[in-house]
């Protein structure tokens, strides 16, 4: 693994780009990055596998993972508690990778059988945000078929307020903030589309919306991060790039992937300058996984700009 501090130049035009692989672990659907600053670590998730795992970034470190009994879909540090909080299909759960104890902080089985989890992440104030969506994950962890747009978004507070704020979601992903923290970013990969949200940072409540992104750009938004300019960098599911755009919605770069489906990405790093990027092999055909042999696996790299840090649980 390359050091911080061995930065390389990067076009501003789309091409490809250098890259480090972090971790080699073949995730079905890897998520969910979020970087540790008080571990110097990386955790990210395999929904499918029902994973949680984790990498320092000292180049000798080894990825270690944690197995569940359901679907792991998104996680995130606590800020006055060790450990971390995971969502779950049906719940929000608190783990301590020190010893391996669970417990269960908030669960929505009421929401309905078919419904799941998907991105989760905390806004400025410790509160977590949490789409959800029809479960399109079989029992034995393939593919099945997306038939409606049940997908809501919440936000969940430490005391376990549980808030509705938006409904007819097809896949509720790229959940971010601006650095000031009032715009709240939210992609919908089933319509291709980037929606910004006038935020109150102190009430959690949303504002007028507006399309960012429309359709057009190769592949479907995914997971996303902002950068200390105030853009967003967009993972590109089945795009097999990213895509930085402005706070205006505009291309400002385009990185093309060694991996087919690049699922979610997160600043980290000492100094927040790695951006790292998971992946996933989900519904991919073995004519259609890149030569590269990398879906899957979780890529480091130094896109030139320094990121915003994750935010953590305020529980």
């Amino acid at each position: 693994m390359r050091r911080q501090g061995k930065g390389h130049a990067i076009s501003h035009q789309p091409g490809k780009v250098e890259f480090e692989v972090f971790s080699p672990h073949s995730a079905t659907v890897g998520e969910s990055p979020y970087w540790s600053q008080r571990e110097g670590a990386l955790y990210w998730v395999d929904i499918v596998g029902k994973r949680l795992l984790r990498r320092c970034f000292a180049a000798s470190a080894e990825t270690e993972s944690w197995v569940f009994d359901d679907l792991v879909c998104a996680v995130a540090e606590r800020r006055h508690a060790p450990g971390v909080v995971l969502a779950q299909r049906h719940a929000l759960t608190y783990f301590d990778p020190a010893d391996d104890a669970q417990e269960v902080f908030l669960g929505f089985g009421a929401l309905g059988e078919t419904i799941r989890a998907n991105d989760g992440r905390c806004d400025p104030a410790g509160r977590f945000w949490l789409g959800t969506m029809q479960n399109n994950i079989a029992a034995d962890g393939t593919p099945q078929p997306l038939t409606d747009r049940s997908g809501h978004l919440y936000s969940v507070t430490a005391n376990g307020v549980m808030a509705d704020h938006l409904d007819g979601i097809g896949i509720p992903n790229g959940l971010a903030w601006s650095p000031d923290g009032m715009t709240l970013y939210l992609a919908d990969t089933v319509d291709e589309r980037i929606d910004a949200f006038a935020f109150d940072p102190d009430t959690g409540t949303l504002g007028d919306r507006r399309v960012l992104v429309a359709p057009g750009d190769p592949g479907g938004p995914d997971g996303a991060s902002v950068d200390v300019d105030g853009c967003l960098w967009v993972a590109r599911w089945g795009g097999g790039c990213l895509i930085r755009y402005t706070p205006d919605g505009r291309v400002d770069r385009g990185l093309e992937l060694p991996i087919r489906n690049p699922s979610a990405c997160a600043f980290g790093g000492s100094d927040h300058r790695t951006l790292f990027v998971t992946s996933a092999t989900f519904d991919l055909r073995p004519d259609q996984r890149h030569p590269s042999e990398l879906d899957g696996a979780v890529l480091a790299v130094d896109v030139g700009v320094e990121g915003i840090p994750a935010h953590a649980f305020a529980d």
